[in-house]
């Protein structure tokens, strides 16, 4: 047998990255208290018949509260380098949109609410060989993610667990759902003022602005998705603010930093 060959078999898929990950959060779990609770979960939306499979779901029990954080692992090979732009004053933000689920009324939605660690916040990300004419592949991502989280959430507000272990039990009447990218690409914040940008050729001059790496991001837009909040917009820009969702994306070996500070107020 050609070992090598088949080693870079191995390597073509992002599964060796999903298990380094998912190592990564049982050796640290005395720092965070968050455990691995399903690996390759399946989930399907039986509206538009989408469905796949959820990389890594965590469990995190903070004052009784199941949060459940549902993990997309995105390896790039080579590493490569995802750069989110932050135009004018880049400042620390806590604000994010989470998934809500209460069992006693089978109710799911998104809620805004502060929650940390801190992070740089930005609506578009850049990555090499990404062309103009595809749907970026920040947002494909996300897009996915967040249908898989809401559908991960609509099966366990109608499903009824018993008591797996002494002293603890699967059952709850509210939980918490958070999407997160983890990469191994290195991630940048590119820091600049929107009026330096050059109109007659679209585009940042030489020397300005500056690139800071950062561990996390949160990346936010409007993404369409199944379930809402409960904020009945009036106008144009209060439909905008409601239809924006939150996906964390995690440079990997900050991973455990990131499941430490993880903490909310709603």
């Amino acid at each position: 047998m050609d070992e090598n060959a088949l080693r870079k078999q191995v390597n073509a898929s992002g599964f060796p990255f999903q298990l380094r990950v998912e190592h990564l959060v049982n050796e640290s779990s005395d720092l965070h208290n968050c455990r691995v609770v399903a690996r390759e979960h399946p989930w399907v939306n039986r509206e538009s018949g989408r469905g796949g499979y959820i990389d890594l779901i965590l469990e995190k029990r903070p004052r009784g509260v199941p949060w459940y954080v549902v993990v997309e692992c995105k390896r790039t090979r080579g590493g490569g380098k995802w750069i989110f732009l932050t135009p004018g004053m880049a400042l620390q933000h806590a604000e994010a949109l989470i998934l809500l689920a209460q069992r006693s009324d089978r109710l799911l939605h998104w809620l805004e609410a502060r929650l940390f660690p801190e992070t740089f916040l930005s609506s578009c990300c850049t990555v090499r060989g990404q062309a103009d004419k595809n749907t970026p592949m920040l947002e494909r991502i996300s897009t996915e993610l967040l249908d898989s989280a809401e559908c991960f959430a609509e099966a366990q507000v109608s499903v009824d667990f018993p008591e797996v272990q002494p002293g603890f039990s699967l059952n709850w009447d509210r939980a918490v759902f958070i999407p997160v990218i983890i990469t191994n690409a290195e991630l940048l914040i590119n820091q600049f003022q929107p009026g330096d940008v050059d109109l007659a050729e679209g585009e940042i001059p030489d020397g300005v602005g500056q690139f800071v790496s950062v561990p996390y991001v949160r990346f936010q837009k409007s993404i369409d998705t199944r379930f809402s909040t409960t904020e009945v917009p009036i106008n144009l820009q209060q439909a905008n603010h409601e239809s924006q969702r939150t996906v964390f994306v995690v440079h990997a070996p900050s991973f455990p930093d990131f499941l430490q500070g993880l903490m909310f107020n709603m």
